[in-house]
């Protein structure tokens, strides 16, 4: 991971201790849930639009997992509209 995403991935862990007082949560749980969602929803996921990386550290690069993050969060809304 990279130094920002473990960032927010210890700070969306604190979150989850927090307001469920589950305070020995642990970070392969927040990830399980993830990929629960993300599975879940994998019907509405349109992965051709996203545009192709490129070489390491253009911005086409850097931009690659935005992209994806974008596809996931078209077919969750996609889901939430059909459900």
């Amino acid at each position: 991971m990279t130094p920002e995403t473990l960032r927010m991935s210890d700070e969306l862990l604190e979150m989850i201790r927090s307001a469920t007082g589950q305070r020995d949560a642990k970070a392969n749980e927040l990830f399980h849930a993830a990929i629960l969602l993300l599975y879940e929803v994998r019907g509405e996921l349109d992965l051709h639009r996203v545009p192709r990386r490129g070489r390491w550290g253009t911005p086409t690069a850097r931009a690659f997992p935005v992209a994806i993050k974008g596809a996931f969060h078209e077919a969750i809304l996609e889901r939430a509209r059909n459900d």
